[in-house]
Order: structure tokens, then sequence, then C-alpha cells
């Protein structure tokens, strides 16, 4: 099993998966769990190629070139396999300042969905995990500084009034590579306490 493997570049990501192969870490895949995304606030008018392209390297086509090889060893297998994504919010909820990581996210759960398709006859489930907030120490210091207020404001527009617990996301994540979810393909799970449906 390799979870949250996420290099920048598509050569990078080739590269690194192409080693880890080797040491034998993708041997035996059953469960694959990927999880890449980072925040990124781009203006959509003045976003310059090389930020846009670290973007959807890290976003998208890291998630493509990684479900490539574990699809290649679970097609090996008697039992195929579970590939999870975990995307973004934005991808399927735009707010100002993040259209190349929604679009990237939005990317993602495509892939999710046509890979469920594609790859389901042969055993191999594909599904998505779409958070909403699930504070991180370094993204959440950057993005809900003390001087803004912090998150009281942003939490307040939850219905469940709280952020996530990264327990949560993890139990979520390991339901859908589970047996229980066996008959769970090209679904995307959203785990927000509410926030998609209170606009």
């Amino acid at each position: 099993e390799l979870a949250g493997y996420s290099p920048g570049e598509a050569d990078t990501i080739r590269k690194a998966v192409e080693k880890k192969i080797k040491e034998k870490l993708l041997e035996d895949c059953e469960k694959f769990i990927r999880g890449a995304a980072q925040h990124s606030q781009i203006d959509a008018a003045t976003a310059g190629a090389d930020a846009t392209r670290a973007v959807i390297d890290r976003d998208l086509l890291a998630g493509v070139h990684l479900s490539q090889r574990a699809n290649a060893v679970m097609q090996r297998q008697d039992h195929g396999g579970a590939i999870v994504h975990v995307t973004t919010l934005d991808g399927q909820r735009p707010r100002p300042g993040t259209s190349v990581w929604g679009a990237a996210g939005a990317g993602l759960l495509g892939l999710a969905q046509s890979l469920a398709v594609e790859w389901g006859p042969r055993g191999i489930r594909t599904c998505a995990i779409v958070p909403g907030l699930f504070p991180t120490e370094g993204a959440w210091s950057r993005l809900m500084p003390k001087e803004r207020g912090g998150d009281e404001e942003l939490v307040k527009t939850i219905p469940l009034r709280r952020v996530g617990e990264h327990i949560e996301l993890a139990n979520l994540a390991a339901f859908l590579v589970s047996d229980g979810a066996a008959y769970i393909n090209g679904d995307a799970v959203v785990i927000d306490g509410g926030k998609m449906q209170s606009g």
C-alpha cells in the first residue's frame, strides 16, 4: 500500500513511482489512497504558466500517473484492488481565487469516475473523497491567521459548527478501501460537516 505520495512534476512523479516499484512497495498493492491537494490561491486573471502547471502537475497529473502504476500492479492480482483519491471541495463549489486548484480538483473527480468505468470490470474500484475543512498547522496558520479573526467566523458557516478531525477523514478512507465498500465505485464522498449544503 502506498499512500499520500505527491511530488510536483510529471517527470519527477514517473521516476519516483518507478523507484518505489523497484523497491517492491507496490509488489502487492490492494489499497491505494492518494492525497496531494495543497491549497493554491491564484488569481485567474494573472495566473502564470509555471504556477498553473505546478498545480495541475501536483493535483491532477500525479493522480493519473500514480493510478496507472497502482492499476498495473492490481491487474496482476486475482483480487483486484481499490483506489481512493482525496481532492478538493473547490472542484464542485467554486470560490474566488481557486480557479486553477478547483479545475485540477474537478479533473481528479472526473478521473476517478472514468477509471471506475474503465477498470471496474477488472475488479478495481476507484472513488474520491471530497473533504471540507480539516486544519493542518501550516495551511491553517497561513489561510486563517489570528489577525484576520482565525477560524471563528468560518466555523459558523458549517452546520455542525466545527471543523473536521483527521481521524474522521482517515476512517472514511479506510472504509472506502475495505470489503464493506465493495460495491462503491466511481462515487465522490463529501465529508464537510454539511458545508456544501448550506451554501
